[in-house]
């Protein structure tokens, strides 16, 4: 029998296919090396070549393969807010914090992603990240956003030479994070914490900051957390092994620098400028457990489950007054210089706790906020020009069987500790 003649209209459809699975390689090669961005010449129907860019960023992401650089143009990425989800080794780079600004950033699931050279106009929120690193990137909040930078459930996270400021509540908000690195940076301008590590957040290191202009305080290495939002086996205290360093705390309304449920908490050659406005300067208090909403709430049956791990909490509805305090073991303050503001108090350490809230928790009682609270060095002056001795600052203690222990308790990590307090900046 003899074939059948093909139609003309199918061999145009299967040029058709030919072309578009030839166009779906190039996109893939490009979008595996380099993608651009410019605001004001480009088009969301190209390609991202050089010569062919994207006018925004959600196209590039959209376009872009595990191991992409985007790089992005001077001026304003209007298309937006950005969401970024389940690739690796990302990294997008702007022309400059003053010169390229992009919608605020919400990122899921990825990981080793880097931002750099950017000013992002909203806030930056990264959730079960593996491999995060802010780099002279500006987080404009003014006022808008309830966290400037929100890092949760993560791990090996960077901050770093960058400028956060103005959120309602914190500038810089780490929950459940792990190995975290935070140095050179401006973070001010927030109405409640300017940071805090908290929610079993371990091995975080911040170091040469300039924080400022806080109402609740500077930085605490723990506070308060709804337990189902914590990860095993980090889930007794509110941070571990957080080491703060060589920064300068200043014109804050609570604590400048304080410790809310911590074990192996290390403040060492700080310089604290007008803190405490409306209280004190230094805190050791407890840090607060509750069990987040109402019965039935998804999620919430995690509490039960943590606690049958060995977690402290509880699974009661939070009445604002019966969470579980979380004790404080091994916080030392080393060779600080605190210059109060007027009429604070320089430290302020909760007394013991045994109230009916610790009932069931798992926590030690009664619940120390003191438990080898060193105090070594601490200079309260009028300005900021006082030093004193430096002093050797031992190792840490670990006493916790199943939970990791740093790579180093000693701290040999710490670069760059001057001689005499308050001397580096």
């Amino acid at each position: 029998m003899a074939p059948r003649p093909v139609s003309r209209l199918l061999i145009a459809l299967a040029v058709l296919v030919g072309i578009a699975g030839l166009v779906t390689v190039q996109t893939a090669a490009a979008a595996g090396a380099t993608l651009y961005v410019d605001p004001k010449k480009g088009k969301d129907t190209r390609k991202g070549t050089k010569s062919g860019p994207f006018r925004s960023l959600d196209a590039a992401w959209r376009a872009a393969r595990n191991g992409t650089t985007i790089k992005l143009a001077a001026g304003r990425i209007k298309v937006g807010p950005t969401y970024w989800e389940d690739k690796q080794g990302v990294t997008v780079v702007g022309a400059g914090m003053l010169k390229t600004s992009i919608p605020s950033a919400n990122i899921f699931g990825i990981k080793d992603l880097t931002l750099r050279g950017v000013t992002v106009g909203g806030d930056v929120h990264c959730e079960q990240c593996d491999g995060f690193t802010l780099d002279k990137v500006r987080v404009l909040g003014r006022g808008l956003v309830q966290e400037g930078v929100k890092v949760n459930q993560s791990r090996r996270v960077t901050i770093t030479g960058s400028d956060i400021s103005g959120a309602t509540d914190n500038a810089i908000d780490l929950v459940a994070v792990q190995h975290a690195n935070v140095s050179g940076n401006q973070i001010h301008h927030a109405e409640d914490w300017c940071m805090y590590a908290k929610g079993g957040s371990a091995y975080v290191r911040v170091w040469d900051n300039d924080i400022h202009d806080c109402g609740t305080g500077g930085f605490t290495a723990g506070q308060g957390t709804g337990l189902q939002f914590m990860q095993a086996p980090w889930i007794q205290y509110e941070a571990y092994d957080v080491r703060v360093w060589n920064n300068r705390i200043s014109d804050t309304a609570g604590a400048g620098l304080g410790a809310n449920g911590a074990y192996d908490a290390l403040f060492a050659h700080n310089t604290l400028l007008r803190v405490g406005s409306r209280s004190h300067a230094l805190e050791v208090v407890f840090g607060l457990r509750s069990c987040d909403g109402q019965p039935g709430d998804e999620g919430r049956e995690r509490c039960g489950q943590l606690i049958g791990q060995g977690a402290w909490g509880t699974t009661r509805v939070d009445d604002g007054d019966n969470a579980v305090r979380i004790p404080n073991k091994h916080v030392w303050f080393y060779d600080n210089i605190v210059v109060k503001a007027a009429g604070a108090d320089t430290f302020s350490v909760a007394d013991p706790f045994d109230g009916p809230s610790q009932d069931g928790s798992g926590v030690p009682r009664p619940a120390l906020a003191f438990d080898d609270l060193q105090d070594v060095g601490t200079i309260v002056s009028a300005d900021a020009s006082a030093s004193g001795p430096a002093h050797p600052i031992p190792a840490f203690t670990w006493d916790l069987p199943g939970v990791p222990a740093p790579a180093d308790l000693s701290q040999a990590a710490l670069t760059g500790l001057p001689d005499t307090a308050g001397a580096a900046r």
